[in-house]
């Protein structure tokens, strides 16, 4: 089986486990768009910060965790549904070999750990200003969308990687 832009219909990872990782990765980082990443330590607190607002690595790691899912996943759905075999016809898009995919989701995971390792402090609104310089501020911890977006990441760089071995055999 040859690896690039020749199989346009998904078949290097299979009908079965690694598109299906594939899948729930990206439901999953899909889902952590709408839950927070990051969480004051202070549960009396009701702020959070979504993954947007923790800046570019996050926004990466949605962008790759949600884009090399529809990427593999979208041309193996154009054959089973006529409107998007009809899309698929005039776009024309590459399925990644697995070694790329494999790259990207492994980038995708690298900048949630990134967002998890620079996590931003929350300023306090009701304690008064310790100093000239502003508020107080308290430490964050991640939240239910930082664990949803590191999970799927990582099932999507498992399954890459499990495609990436089994289109190596012989």
């Amino acid at each position: 089986m040859t690896e690039g832009t020749g199989a346009r219909s998904g078949k290097q990872f299979g009908p079965g486990l690694a598109r299906a990782g594939i899948l729930a990765g990206g439901l999953l980082v899909g889902l952590s768009v709408f839950l927070p990443w990051s969480v004051p330590v202070d549960s009396s607190y009701r702020s959070s910060a979504a993954g947007s607002d923790l800046g570019p690595a996050a926004i990466l790691a949605m962008a790759l965790g949600v884009g090399l899912t529809s990427v593999v996943v979208l041309p193996a759905a154009s054959s089973r549904v006529p409107v998007l075999g009809r899309a698929a016809a005039r776009g024309r898009l590459p399925v990644p070999a697995a070694g790329t995919a494999a790259l990207v989701a492994g980038v995708a995971v690298l900048a949630v750990v990134v967002v998890w390792l620079t996590m931003p402090a929350f300023v306090d609104p009701v304690l008064p200003a310790r100093s000239m310089a502003g508020r107080t501020r308290m430490p964050a911890i991640a939240g239910a969308g930082l664990y949803a977006a590191l999970a799927g990441t990582s099932a999507e760089l498992a399954a890459c990687a499990w495609a990436r071995r089994r289109s190596q055999r012989p």
